[in-house]
């Protein structure tokens, strides 16, 4: 996958370049601290290590957003396995780092990511998310039809531990 620059001078207050490419062992710290912040390093290096072997094997990829050399937004996709899903692709970890948000980084991570998909023979992309979030709202603004809610499908494991619908999205990527 090559890295490309997009000039931002239509973005809101981001008066430079942003870098999307696929992520790098060295971008732990940058992304521990802008994106997995509740994750220890050792454990944010495990989440890239996990990337890494997949994107090797074939199997995934992983991108991140770059401003001035920090890494600030993040998305994934996995390629179903499954001889009757191998055009499916599951998406995850869509972050922006708060800071950056409203920018257009969400929608910059996903056309890039869209282009992969399509690349790699993925026609359906689908994901979920905690309901009534802004994630919910960016998947639907980025094209997603929801196609599911399962009451109180997410339980957070830190703090209170809220509880949250889970909604489910899907993309068909070749219908444009």
């Amino acid at each position: 996958m090559k890295t490309f620059r997009i000039k931002t001078s239509y973005m809101k207050s981001i008066n430079t370049n942003i870098t999307i490419r696929p992520v790098k062992i060295s971008d732990v710290e940058s992304l521990q601290k802008n994106i997995y912040s509740r994750d220890s390093l050792d454990q944010t290096r495990e989440i890239i290590n996990k990337s890494l072997e997949k994107t090797r094997l074939g199997t995934a990829f992983h991108l991140v957003a770059e401003v001035d050399g920090i890494v600030v937004g993040n998305i994934k996709v996995e390629f179903k396995q499954h001889v009757l899903e191998r055009h499916r692709g599951e998406l995850f970890d869509v972050v922006v780092n708060p800071r950056y948000q409203k920018k257009g980084i969400a929608r910059l991570l996903f056309n890039k990511c869209k282009k992969l998909c399509l690349e790699n023979g993925i026609l359906i992309l689908e994901t979920s998310v905690r309901g009534r979030t802004p994630g919910e709202t960016v998947y639907r603004r980025l094209g997603f039809i929801q196609y599911g809610r399962l009451p109180r499908g997410f339980k957070e494991p830190w703090d209170d531990e809220k509880i949250f619908d889970q909604i489910f999205f899907y993309m068909d990527l070749d219908k444009d």
